[in-house]
């Protein structure tokens, strides 16, 4: 059996006794301790946001401006595919939830439509009279966007 002097005995019996009575003070309410001595320890520890009860976020995630940047970043990659195949075009731009242009030339238009397919935009290509095309974005597409850019709100 071990054996403490009783020097040692009283010694961790008082820093013991000193501990609890610092940590009194958070046990009550700040009103309980009005009418003790000045040297009574009253302060409490100041809890943060996550121990006083949690904290409530909001998010908003401006899933317009997701597919909006989709958008932008079509009429990008068709400009820069238009220019390297130097086919001339005008009105390239967004038009609601899709891509529009026209071609100067319409013969080249079954050309340029096999191109635009093959960059895998996810949009569907559609080829009117005169050389006018229009890439919409599918409603799978744009419902794909929308949870991916919720979901990496949330995550991060």
């Amino acid at each position: 059996m071990l054996h403490f002097p009783l020097w040692k005995k009283i010694l961790i019996s008082a820093v013991c006794g000193l501990g609890i009575l610092y940590a009194m003070p958070n046990l009550f309410h700040k009103e309980a301790f009005e009418g003790f001595p000045q040297w009574f320890p009253i302060k409490q520890i100041n809890l943060g946001l996550d121990l006083q009860g949690g904290s409530h976020l909001l998010l908003e995630v401006e899933v317009d401006s997701v597919i909006r940047e989709q958008l932008e970043s079509i009429v990008d990659t068709i400009r820069v595919t238009l220019r390297t195949t130097r086919v001339r075009y005008r009105g390239l731009g967004i038009e609601g939830n899709g891509v529009v242009f026209q071609l100067r030339d319409s013969a080249q238009s079954e050309v340029i439509r096999t191109q635009i397919e093959n960059l895998n935009t996810g949009a569907v290509v559609t080829l009117s009279d005169g050389g006018n095309f229009r890439l919409e974005l599918t409603e799978e597409l744009m419902r794909d966007r929308r949870n991916n850019a919720v979901s990496q709100s949330i995550e991060i």
